[in-house]
């Protein structure tokens, strides 16, 4: 006898998938088991079965779901609803390539199905298949070309199969096709959109072409941080210097403290040897003088008297704070034998110094001083591979190797 689902329960059951669009669940599972509780039709019941399946996985109970969605598949193996549940699932559970396997026999009966297909999609990206998430992204764009995330998603997906002209031509189809729908995307939107545009042009090799499209769209793009970048990068790759400085200049009074902007400035100024990279350091250390890249990159590129003066200065600054963390910042020196030496004899004469005056007074701060010349003293015997005599320090500071810490003791 076969049964008919009443036109009640139908509207029953057309309120379960909008608990699944707000996410409601448990309100959800409620509805499914009043529905399962009467006499439906066997599809109504495989397809409620189904979505109770799916609400126990995204509730973090996916052992439970897959119970449920192995009963309905039993009652109506031709159901798409079932398979593509049954996907989603093996998904929830990282069992990818069983997953498609589910997607691809929902497919099967359902070959229009552009939810499945954007799933199947996700699920080759996670097993490695580009060239099947490129497949399934064409297949969701001809179902769906009135929608950009349709023509953005074959976009990204023809870029990560390596097909970079394949995607620079869907991007420039869908910006022909719909111009009217690019004029009314957001700024930050069309912003992005351009600029990874640009990215891919860049990535073609053809520097020049992208240079010229990142001008003729600066106006529109949102993030100019991203395209002073961009420009500066493409400005010295194209041997453009001057234009490359303007640039450059700009940046560092954004950010001084990136190491990409001061090496392309470099670039830009032709400078091929230390000694001159030191003097233009040198001007920047005035502009900036709460920078600490320029104070490394001196450190690295200083010679002689230069290297001195302000080596001493420096570490006298940063030992005066009590910091444990001197030799983070003068660990560029440390393959320069010269310059180790000579911090390694500064060091000595420091401590030399706060010993002598902890003999005449105690005082907490030159304590603290002494302490990060040890501390400062240890991290490089350890860098030469001198374990023996880093802990001889360690121990001529009372401070416990295991730790890093001082070891206090108090009298009762």
């Amino acid at each position: 006898m076969v049964v008919k689902t009443s036109k009640e329960d139908l509207v029953l059951y057309q309120q379960i998938p909008k608990c699944y669009l707000k996410k409601k669940y448990k309100q959800g599972i409620k509805i499914a088991d009043r529905l399962l509780s009467k006499e439906c039709s066997l599809v109504v019941f495989s397809k409620t079965l189904a979505w109770k399946s799916l609400f126990w996985g995204l509730l973090g109970k996916p052992d439970v779901g897959m119970k449920n969605i192995q009963k309905a598949l039993k009652k109506d193996g031709q159901s798409s609803l079932c398979w593509h549940v049954y996907g989603k699932l093996r998904t929830l559970n990282g069992e990818f390539e069983k997953a498609i396997d589910c997607y691809k026999n929902a497919l099967a009966i359902a070959p229009d199905s552009v939810g499945v297909t954007k799933d199947l999609g996700l699920a080759q990206v996670q097993i490695g298949d580009m060239d099947g998430f490129k497949m399934a992204t064409g297949t969701v764009l001809k179902s769906m070309p009135q929608s950009r995330h349709s023509w953005i998603s074959f976009a990204v997906a023809s870029h990560v199969s390596g097909d970079l002209e394949g995607a620079l031509n869907v991007l420039s189809s869908f910006h022909n096709q719909e111009p009217n729908k690019i004029m009314k995307l957001k700024p930050w939107d069309l912003s992005e959109l351009l600029l990874y545009q640009n990215h891919l042009i860049r990535l073609t090799g053809d520097v020049g072409q992208a240079l010229a499209h990142l001008l003729e769209n600066r106006s529109r793009i949102v993030d100019t941080l991203s395209t002073e970048e961009s420009l500066m990068h493409m400005y010295v790759q194209t041997g453009q210097y001057q234009e490359a400085l303007s640039i450059v200049q700009t940046l560092l009074n954004k950010n001084p403290n990136n190491l990409d902007y001061y090496n392309n400035l470099f670039t830009a100024l032709k400078l091929k040897n230390d000694s001159s990279k030191a003097d233009i350091l040198e001007t920047l250390l005035t502009n900036y003088p709460d920078a600490l890249t320029p104070k490394l990159l001196f450190l690295q590129y200083a010679t002689g008297k230069k290297f001195i003066n302000f080596a001493s200065g420096f570490i006298k600054q940063q030992l005066s704070k009590g910091s444990v963390n001197v030799f983070s910042s003068i660990r560029c020196v440390m393959k320069n034998e010269v310059k180790k030496d000579y911090i390694k004899l500064f060091l000595s004469k420091h401590k030399a110094a706060l010993n002598k005056n902890l003999t005449n007074s105690s005082n907490r701060k030159t304590e603290n001083e002494l302490f990060s010349n040890i501390i400062c003293t240890v991290r490089i015997l350890q860098h030469e591979g001198n374990h023996v005599a880093a802990f001889g320090c360690y121990q001529e500071g009372n401070i416990d190797k295991s730790t890093g810490f001082r070891r206090l003791h108090y009298q009762s």
